[in-house]
């Protein structure tokens, strides 16, 4: 319809050609009151002409729905009615009212449906649209327009007045669109831009589908549109906080994954490529191919990481090495969380991780600096507690040796006695401190050392033990008692168990009261043997407990008079330790206390604890002195040329004890050289039957001495004995191991002289002297 004058001469004519027009008119005054409507108006809303004339159009219809575009009532008969309204402004001032009525488009009964279908598209601020394709011009909901805040003409807009609306990128796709909508492509989308009346960009997500006529002929496109402009706008500040948070965490190396638990689809940036030394991927890697990059010793965490159920309340931390491709290791550090959805399911993992290797190194560097401090400053301790055990035997041997050098007038034989005695006594502690050093200091992990394990019947390593303190404990007036279940087995060396033993039933004697007992007990359980010894001594404070185990702690009470030095313990554990066991220990003071013994079961053939001391290697108890070799027998044959004993030996005090020794005993002839040469030159000369053997001397090492004694065929067959101050086992079995007979260390055994000489060369001629040889060096 168009803005004509309308004058009112013409009325009459208007009124008389748009009676009968089907859709309801109604025509309004200035003053929007009803001049007239044609039937169909009076049809629709069941309002007669002469109940409208003259009177306000919205007192007699009922209210217009949102943005009054469509107006809902009922006709007096109860019938409702549903239509689209449209106005139309006339240039006297007075209006056009057109209710399209929807009735006529949709079978009865629809108006409500029809009243829903137009809440659901109002609520949901879309925009309908048409675009006539006879008549070019494109209508929209008054929704569209005012977004836009471009009404548009009377019969709507043409498409060159809204394409110059959209954004120039946006006219292509646009076009685009179009065409393939009316080439029947379905329903075809397209995001576009516009510009509204003040200027600004808006956006606007638009479908179109091609309509037909009756004859199925192109009549129209038909669709909608939504304004999106506010999810834009979040979008483009997500992608700046997007930028700004990659360009931050690109500047401090960290990467970021993010894994669609629906799709199962993983993203990673450029940076999680780099921090593995690779080329951004257009895809990212999978699971599979992403733990082969991770260091083989890590993998097996980090798979149990990946496979670990989610849980919202905790952000995984955990560090992995992985592989660059030139072969270094790189530590990185991974971290993720989950993103839920409204009822608590999780949408989204999203992760980052980062290198720690520097870090790690760091740490790495303080740890070891500390560890260094600690074990100079253990050394320290350790030396300076070595230092006063040595000097306390040593100022006793050196006291009395001088008393004895400068009070001969003064002495009478029961005080010479007396002070040598002492001196003896002193020699006997620092000759027991020495061994228990050497063997704190033996490597744990020795693959060559001493240890076999066999089945051993522990109720008769128990039994055989304990009359070894029988006497000791009498005199203590302390009660030894055992309860072992007898074929109670159990996986260890018989001669070391034995020598745990041992060590913690003097302790029990040792720190007893007097008339107090000590209790020993065994028990199976699954895999392990444990046995307990148990006794009613003075016990030890918590501060104590905590360092019975370390060398140089004396389990007594200051000042008590007991003897010892304080490294058995140490020595039981690392023995134990050795076995693949483990020992601790409880106690209160004044009440006792209780060590406790874990030891594997045996399941094997039992060997008796007898038995396997023998088979194995010697090992001295602590507190004993060093013989590394058995005496006798040794490999003397009968084609040895008869002859005396050789000691090849630079120091003189040493040749001297030997020398006295052997004088002692009457024969055999002693022969002494001070070097290796001149040892080599008295055995081819004199042809010894047995040559004692110094393993440092001045012009060469004992072993060199010894291969020129086997390469010689005049020597040959002569045994050697090594007698040193080396007490360490590698030395003492790399010398059996190159041919020794014998390795004795120093101070000398007597009585092992004594048996030796024996063995080779008969009992003694005569004694010069009224004193016997005794048990212990000096």
């Amino acid at each position: 319809m168009s803005n004509e004058p309308h004058s009112a001469a013409m009325r009459p004519a208007l009124q008389a050609l748009m009676g009968d027009w089907p859709v309801a008119l109604a025509c309004l005054n200035a003053s929007h009151r009803v001049e007239w409507v044609n039937r169909a108006f009076e049809a629709l809303t069941g309002l007669t002409q002469a109940a409208l004339q003259g009177r306000p159009i919205e007192d007699m219809l009922p209210p217009a729905l949102p943005e009054q575009s469509w107006r809902s009532g009922h006709r007096p008969d109860g019938h409702a009615w549903h239509a689209r309204e449209h106005w139309l402004e006339r240039p006297d001032g007075g209006r056009w009212l057109t209710l399209l009525d929807m009735a006529a488009l949709v079978p009865p009964g629809a108006d409500a449906a029809l009243h829903q279908m137009q809440l659901a598209v109002d609520l949901a601020d879309v925009i309908i649209w048409r675009h006539d394709l006879r008549t070019g011009y494109i209508n929209c909901s008054e929704r569209g327009w005012k977004t836009m805040g471009r009404p548009p003409g009377p019969q709507g807009w043409t498409g060159p007045e809204l394409l110059a609306l959209v954004h120039p990128d946006d006219r292509i796709p646009l076009e685009t669109a179009y065409r393939q909508a009316l080439a029947g492509q379905g329903p075809v989308d397209v995001m576009t831009r516009y510009i509204t009346q003040n200027n600004s960009w808006r956006h606007a997500m638009t479908r179109r589908v091609l309509q037909l006529d009756a004859d199925g002929q192109p009549e129209a496109l038909v669709g909608v549109a939504i304004d999106i402009s506010e999810r834009e706008r979040v979008l483009a500040e997500l992608h700046s906080a997007h930028q700004r948070f990659t360009l931050m965490a690109d500047g401090v190396g960290i990467g970021t994954w993010w894994h669609d638990v629906a799709t199962g689809e993983n993203h990673w940036d450029e940076r999680m490529w780099a921090l593995r030394g690779l080329n951004p991927q257009p895809q990212a890697p999978s699971i599979e191919d992403m733990l082969n990059l991770v260091h083989p010793g890590d993998r097996a965490a980090v798979r149990q990481q990946i496979s670990r159920p989610a849980d919202a309340s905790r952000a995984p931390h955990y560090e992995f090495r992985v592989l660059l491709p030139d072969g270094r290791e790189r530590w990185l550090a991974s971290r993720s969380v989950q993103v839920l959805d409204a009822q608590g399911n999780t949408l989204q993992r999203l992760g980052a991780n980062w290198d720690v290797t520097d870090a790690r190194q760091a740490a790495a560097a303080r740890h070891d600096q500390a560890l260094a401090q600690r074990e100079s400053q253990a050394k320290s301790e350790l030396l300076a507690r070595l230092s006063h055990e040595l000097r306390t035997p040593l100022n006793a041997i050196l006291g009395f040796t001088r008393l004895l050098l400068t009070g001969q007038e003064h002495d009478t034989p029961a005080g010479r006695q007396d002070k040598l005695g002492h001196i003896l006594s002193a020699g006997n502690h620092l000759l027991s401190l020495v061994n228990d050093v050497l063997q704190l200091a033996r490597p744990e992990e020795d693959p060559n050392g001493p240890i076999t394990l066999i089945d051993l019947a522990l109720d008769e390593l128990v039994a055989q033990s304990l009359p070894m303190l029988q006497w000791h404990a009498s005199e203590r007036q302390v009660q030894l008692t055992a309860a072992v279940p007898p074929l109670l087995i159990v996986r260890a060396d018989a001669l070391r168990l034995r020598q745990v033993l041992l060590n913690l039933l003097s302790n029990a004697v040792k720190y007893n009261r007097l008339g107090g007992s000590v209790h020993v007990t065994a028990r199976g359980d699954g895999d392990l043997v444990h046995l307990d010894v148990i006794d009613t001594g003075i016990g030890m404070a918590p501060e104590q407990v905590d360092l019975a185990f370390q060398p140089f702690q004396r389990l007594g009470q200051p000042g008590a008079g007991v003897e010892g030095v304080g490294i058995g313990l140490a020595i039981v554990k690392s023995l134990v330790l050795r076995m693949g066991g483990s020992i601790e220990v409880s106690s209160q003071p004044g009440q006792g206390s209780r060590f406790s013994l874990a030891l594997p079961r045996g399941v094997q053939t039992l060997v008796g604890p007898g038995d396997a001391a023998a088979s194995a290697p010697a090992m001295p108890l602590p507190g004993t002195p060093t013989v590394a070799s058995a005496p006798a027998p040794l490999p003397f044959g009968a084609s040895i040329p008869s002859g005396g004993l050789l000691y090849i030996e630079d120091n003189p005090v040493n040749v001297m004890i030997v020398a006295e020794l052997a004088a002692r005993r009457g024969q055999p002839a002693f022969f002494h050289a001070g070097t290796g040469a001149e040892g080599m030159a008295l055995a081819r000369a004199q042809r010894p039957r047995l040559i004692l053997l110094d393993m440092h001397l001045p012009d060469c090492h004992g072993q060199q001495v010894l291969a020129w004694l086997k390469a010689d065929p005049v020597t040959r067959h002569i045994p050697c004995i090594a007698l040193s101050a080396n007490a360490l086992q590698d030395d003492i079995d790399r010398a059996l191991s190159m041919g020794f007979a014998g390795y004795w260390t120093k101070p000398l055994d007597f009585a092992v002289f004594e048996r030796t000489m024996n063995t080779v060369f008969g009992p003694p001629a005569q004694a010069n002297t009224g004193s016997s040889i005794g048990q212990t060096g000096i």
